[in-house]
Parts: structure tokens; C-alpha cells; sequence
């Protein structure tokens, strides 16, 4: 049983909750993280394929900057790193950009998956759209790395940038 502060309009100052009732009303009322919801709808948008498939792995580590030897000569001259520190610090950002890319994988494999049963479930015309759909959308998003090329954008997320 729930003492309310306040009556409701219609007199009522207390609930019977089950405690899963309780329990949901109290979750309703704590924000969820931003940056964890984020993360949750773009891993969603990627895996129906709203995404273009954005490549992580060309020759310096991909657009994102995950080139180990890059990054620790970033370090290096930021921290003023020891001759020891590189030594025991460059296996660590080369563990992390295996583990990035092996993540990349498995995304890109899911976003296939649901496109394929996505594509699966539409008629013919409705198929012919939703490709119409993703193309526009990549069309969008290469116009926009295009555009990040040309010059930083504050809050826009480029090779340059770090990030760990």
C-alpha cells in the first residue's frame, strides 16, 4: 500500500500496488542515459539498414582514427609517454581495434539480416520502396562524410578527432 502526498482529485490518498506495479512506476519516473539511448537507436537504424554500411577498415584504421600506431603517437606526444609506456600501450589499442572491428562485423551482419527479412515480408512494390529508401539514405550519408571532409564541424565526429 502507497500514501500519496497529495489526494487525488477524487479523494483517493492511497494505492495497492502488486510489487511489479510499484516497481514500473518507479522505473518510469528514472531518465534514462542519453548517451545509452543513443547508442540503442543507431544500433537499431543499422540493423534495418537506415544506415549506409560505413567502412572501419581502410588503410589507417578507417575514418573513425582506430589505428593503433596513430593513436599512441598521438599519446605519446600529448602525455609525454616513456620509453616503456608505448611498449605496453600499443597491444592494448591494438586489442581495442581488433575488438572494434570484430564489432563492426557483427553489426553489418545483423543490419543484413534484417534487411533480407525485412525485404522478406514486403509485396514487390513495397520492396522496390524501401530500397528507394536506403539508397536515399546513403546518398545522404555520403554526402555528409563528404561535406565532414572539407572541414571540422563542431560535434561532428572525424578522423581527427579523439576518442577512446
Amino acid at each position: 500500500m502507497l500514501q500519496l502526498k497529495t489526494p487525488y482529485r477524487d479523494g483517493t490518498t492511497h494505492l495497492v500496488l502488486t510489487p511489479l506495479e510499484f516497481l514500473q512506476r518507479r522505473a518510469a519516473l528514472v531518465p534514462r542515459p542519453r548517451l545509452h539511448l543513443m547508442m540503442f537507436v543507431v544500433i537499431v537504424l543499422l540493423a534495418v539498414g537506415v544506415f549506409p554500411s560505413l567502412s572501419w577498415a581502410d588503410k589507417k584504421g578507417g575514418r573513425y582514427g582506430h589505428d593503433p600506431a596513430s593513436k599512441l603517437e598521438k599519446l605519446t606526444k600529448k602525455l609525454s609517454l616513456t620509453e616503456e609506456q608505448p611498449t605496453k600501450i600499443l597491444p592494448i589499442l591494438e586489442e581495442k581495434s581488433q575488438k572494434m572491428k570484430a564489432l563492426h562485423e557483427q553489426m553489418k551482419e545483423a543490419r543484413q539480416q534484417a534487411v533480407g527479412k525485412i525485404e522478406a515480408e514486403l509485396t514487390p512494390a513495397q520492396a522496390e520502396t524501401y530500397k528507394k529508401m536506403r539508397e536515399e539514405r546513403r546518398k545522404t550519408m555520403q554526402e555528409y562524410w563528404d561535406k565532414g571532409k572539407k572541414g571540422h564541424k563542431k560535434g561532428k565526429h572525424h578522423k581527427e578527432d579523439d576518442h577512446d
